[in-house]
Order: structure tokens, then sequence, then C-alpha cells
């Protein structure tokens, strides 16, 4: 076995057989509140979160293509095709379980995104801050909180993928969907 006190390391994996939205590419925007109170760390999940579409059909041919790649806002808002297809790239758990349906309908793949996806995105994301939670506040002196966005992927097997944990997620009201609950989860 290596040294590597004193090295970072990423370790990552491009799923190849993502679960698509009518042929794109898309992953789950989820948040959690941590927060330290006297000397407590506590979190809490905010139970609605929103999907982000790509703006193009997914293909591995194109694997440099970060509009067909990468979900987030910060890449899709410059597309071309953004919010060609939903405002703003952004779709409801309730719109997606609707697309769960009709797939459903023509493969016998069914998905219930509350039952069988939903219990796992917390799950994982609760395992995700207890790897880490001697890092976070590790002093707990103060009294402070943090948001934070946990990012998912669905395979086509319907297994979720944490994709990464972003710190200060972006609260950019630019959608219908945002506009509802960007202010509410804050």
């Amino acid at each position: 076995m290596r040294n590597t006190k004193n090295k970072s390391l990423i370790l990552q994996q491009y799923i190849t057989n993502p679960f698509l939205y009518n042929g794109r590419k898309f992953d789950i925007r989820t948040y959690m509140l941590l927060t330290t109170n006297n000397g407590k760390l506590r979190g809490y999940w905010y139970q609605e979160g929103y999907i982000r579409t790509s703006s193009f059909t997914w293909t591995l041919e194109e694997i440099s293509d970060t509009y067909i790649h990468l979900t987030n806002d910060a890449i899709q808002k410059y597309s071309s095709n953004y919010g060609k297809y939903e405002p703003g790239n952004k779709l409801t758990y309730s719109e997606l379980q609707r697309y769960f349906d009709s797939v459903a309908k023509n493969t016998n793949k069914h998905c219930n995104f509350h039952n069988d996806i939903y219990p796992q995105l917390k799950e994982i994301a609760s395992d995700a801050i207890k790897s880490c939670f001697c890092f976070i506040d590790p002093q707990r002196t103060g009294n402070n909180f943090e948001i934070f966005g946990f990012d998912f992927m669905i395979d086509a097997n319907f297994k979720p993928w944490l994709i990464e944990i972003n710190t200060n997620p972006c609260l950019e009201m630019s959608c219908p969907v945002l506009d509802r609950i960007i202010p509410s989860m804050v």
C-alpha cells in the first residue's frame, strides 16, 4: 500500500449507462443544511429538489461536448438549446415520475421516484456527511450553518450515483421550478 498521507486523490467513473430523459442526460439536485449549534452538528434534508436536463441528445461518441454530458446551469445556460425542451432545463420530481410512468408502459421497467430513488438519495447524502463530519467545523466552537447542494444521477438500472456535493450551491431563480423551490428552501 502506498503512502497517501499528504496527497489529494480524485476518484471518479463516468456513468456510461445513464437513465435518460427523452434521450437526454439529467441529474437530480437536492439540498441539505448542516448546522453547528452549541457544539452539536446537525443535518437537515430539504424534501424538494429538482431535475436538471442537458440540452442535447446523449451519446458517447461526442464525449467532449459539455452540452451533452454536463447538466449544470454554469454550462447549459450558454447552449443554443437551453430552455428548448423544459423552462430553464428544469423539471420537478413529479414531472420525472410521469416520465418514469410513460417509460414503464413501453418497457415494463417501472420505478417510483419517491419510493425507490428518493430514500436512497437521502441515505447516500447521510453517508457522505458521516464520512467527513470530523472535518466539518472541527472545533465546533461557533454557531453556524451551511447549505449543501447534492447532485445525483440515475443509471439505466435506476441506481442512484452521487456526482458531487457543492458548498454554496447556486440559488439563482432562473425558471418557474426554481422560483418556487429556492425561496421555500432558503
